[in-house]
């Protein structure tokens, strides 16, 4: 295409960017997963523990599935269908895994464990992918995944209190009665925490987006590079002849006939060449310059 001659290469260098940053964004979730399974195997009493484990060693043993989808037409599906997964398992964590294996604790109650913060973890392992679409798909099935979670246990409450239910000015026992309560919820901390969400997802995904950018600004500065000294040589190649001295004149340098005719043209193509590297090394300071230049645009133009 006129013009956008790094298109090609440009996408191929982000593609392998994006394959590998996937790649390393599998590997790092199948060791958290799996460390999490036994840490989980020690913390809860049997028989909850064998089930935590199994569920999260079944994650990590699923999250493997896409690396085996790598150049096939299923590649980016698997990516997309592996971090809705992660959300998915993030938000049943938070709607039915229970807060300790010793008694009936409200559900409710999870929102003052750390459990929340699982999906910053995943929407932070999208970014090595190197894909916007991906990190936005990321976040969004993150909030979704939180306002499921927490739909789900409020359907399971017998009543719900919120810090709406506060005085206007609330006294110290006002405040332990509602913060303190088996039937808090926080909605509005709920509703911020999905904005914070998004925030950090949108930042994230324009972060990546910059980045590609770069990469491409770079695969253009190269193929221009390249263009620029094929140009230059092309301009030197009349001045030269190319079947028996290279670097010299067709008027200047004669070639004889026989033996003395080779030794001639032995003789005047290390000469040429010679005459040939001179010149290239006067014509460095104008690629130079013709670089510079063309790096400076392409950087203004992706900033």
């Amino acid at each position: 295409m006129p013009g956008r001659p790094d298109q090609s290469s440009a996408e191929e260098a982000l593609a392998g960017a994006e394959r590998k940053g996937f790649r390393l964004a599998v590997i790092g979730r199948t060791g958290a997963l799996v460390a999490f399974a036994f840490f989980y195997l020690t913390l809860y009493a049997f028989p909850n523990n064998v089930y935590v484990a199994g569920v999260l060693l079944l994650a990590a043993a699923i999250g493997l599935i896409p690396l085996r989808l790598a150049r096939s037409r299923f590649e980016r599906t698997a990516r997309f269908a592996l971090f809705a997964l992660d959300a998915a398992a993030a938000s049943a964590i938070l709607a039915f895994a229970p807060l300790s294996s010793g008694g009936d604790v409200p559900q409710n109650l999870v929102f003052l464990s750390s459990r929340t913060e699982y999906f910053y973890v995943i929407v932070a392992a999208s970014i090595l992918a190197l894909s916007p679409a991906l990190v936005i798909w990321t976040g969004l099935c993150a909030v979704i995944g939180l306002a499921s979670a927490t739909a789900w246990i409020m359907l399971g409450m017998e009543r719900i209190v919120s810090l709406g239910d506060l005085p206007s000015s609330p006294s110290r026992d006002d405040v332990f009665a509602v913060l303190l309560s088996p039937y808090f919820l926080g909605i509005p901390v709920r509703v911020i925490e999905g904005l914070v969400i998004l925030l950090v997802t949108c930042i994230a995904a324009l972060a990546v987006h910059r980045a590609r950018n770069v990469v491409r600004a770079n695969a253009a500065g190269e193929v221009e590079r390249n263009r620029i000294q094929r140009a230059d040589s092309d301009e030197a190649a009349p001045l030269f002849r190319d079947d028996c001295a290279p670097g010299f004149r067709d008027d200047l340098a004669p070639c004889l006939v026989g033996s003395a005719g080779d030794d001639c043209c032995q003789f005047i193509q290390a000469r040429c060449q010679a005459l040939r590297g001179r010149f290239r090394r006067r014509l460095s300071p104008l690629n130079s310059m013709r670089w510079a230049l063309w790096t400076n645009l392409s950087s203004m133009a992706s900033a």
